[in-house]
């Protein structure tokens, strides 16, 4: 009895918080082990030639890691090599089946999932044994984390490149030294294709691109709230792993120095995510997505969003929405706001709420009627009927 009173006070991100510790540990406990592990599960059939560029007909990109910002992250580097090889077939491997959603409309012609989890070895063992059934020109991986490495070993792929790490360099081909031409997390793997092929490419778009049905509906959800214009609806998500959470005294803190400084009225609505029970005010509103791309649709077309550096924030900002970062213990030069009508706050203790309003609200969009705003997008060519996430996975990151 009395261990289950104790199991009460312990939140679930807590049980989150200390099971990511454990894990940090286990891998730098099992580091050693990894370059013996590559140098035996390593294809043999890969060549040190590197292929020319128009030789190039069948690529793979690998980036197995499940957290929502991550995945968003990975966006520009996608779009980047559709655009340098825009005749190549490109194979997406991610973690698992959920993140293809937060590709769709990119063109990506096949995605693969390595299922890489130790709760589950047999579905482990089992889809890394289907990825080396494929047959690529050039494997890809732009953050060369372990799994990412263990993967491109086991590919069949004439050439596999990545930054170059000394650890994993017995999976790839050819590495190049990370010169972090560009700062941000979302960029910094922008440099790796010029290098080895000695050219300028592209700079990739971060944009994830919501289909004109998402549109519509994200554009619905936001009226049906308040339509009002001499009103300001901004949302605000209280979720953040480890010590980027902010408690609830310092989030009413927070919105009263906004609720001070705005010129109109804010109708506030809370973003909750599925273990929280109780909203941070009573008499506001709240707002629960059923997936991603939904939440997606519905902080488009808010005045504005704020959130700690959480997968959320970065979920809006892929679609242009104007964003209020609480940086608290991450780096905003790093994993800040790429859209040039956000914010970010580093000090949350000091800070110009009425100067960061009138930034962020400059040129506020007016919400037309619906069918004026399914212009912004060509038409998508794949199936507006993918899955949906759970916004469960919003925890993750």
């Amino acid at each position: 009895m009395a261990s289950y009173q104790w199991m009460k006070f312990v939140s679930r991100t807590q049980i989150k918080n200390l099971s990511r510790k454990f894990d940090h540990a286990r891998k730098k406990a099992m580091q050693p082990l990894i370059d013996l592990l590559l140098r035996l599960i390593k294809r043999r059939n890969a060549q040190e030639e590197l292929l020319d560029k128009e030789l190039v007909k069948r690529i793979v990109i690998v980036r197995s890691n499940r957290r929502i910002g991550n995945t968003v992250f990975l966006i520009p580097f996608v779009d980047q090599i559709k655009t340098t090889f825009p005749n190549a077939h490109i194979t997406l491997i991610l973690k698992e089946p959920w993140q293809k959603q937060l590709f769709a409309h990119l063109d990506v012609n096949q995605f693969l999932f390595s299922q890489f989890r130790l709760k589950n070895l047999r579905l482990c063992f089992k889809s890394l044994w289907a990825l080396t059934k494929g047959s690529y020109d050039l494997a890809l991986a732009p953050c060369g984390s372990s799994q990412d490495s263990i993967i491109c070993a086991l590919l069949n792929a004439k050439n596999k490149v990545a930054y170059k790490k000394a650890r994993y360099s017995e999976a790839y081909t050819h590495t190049v030294a990370q010169k972090n031409t560009f700062g941000h997390a979302a960029l910094q793997c922008l440099d790796l294709i010029s290098q080895i092929y000695d050219s300028s490419a592209p700079i990739g778009n971060y944009r994830m691109i919501l289909s004109h049905s998402e549109q519509a509906r994200g554009l619905a959800s936001r009226r049906a709230y308040s339509s009002h214009s001499q009103q300001l609806c901004i949302s605000f998500f209280r979720g953040a792993r480890g010590d980027k959470q902010l408690n609830d005294e310092t989030w009413l803190k927070i919105l009263n120095q906004f609720n001070q400084a705005a010129t109109l009225p804010i109708h506030w609505i809370e973003v909750m995510a599925p273990d929280m029970s109780e909203p941070l005010l009573h008499n506001t509103s709240i707002y629960r997505a059923k997936g991603l791309r939904e939440l997606a649709g519905f902080l488009k077309y808010n005045d504005a969003f704020i959130s700690c550096d959480t997968g959320p924030l970065h979920l809006a900002d892929a679609v242009d929405c104007r964003c209020i970062g609480l940086y608290t213990h991450t780096n905003p030069l790093v994993y800040g706001l790429l859209n040039e009508k956000s914010f970010h706050i580093d000090d949350i203790d000091n800070f110009d709420a009425a100067t960061i309003l009138q930034m962020v609200l400059s040129e506020r969009p007016i919400l037309a009627p619906s069918q004026a705003l399914l212009t912004y997008y060509p038409t998508p060519t794949q199936s507006e009927s993918e899955p949906s996430l759970s916004f469960e996975a919003v925890q993750t990151l």
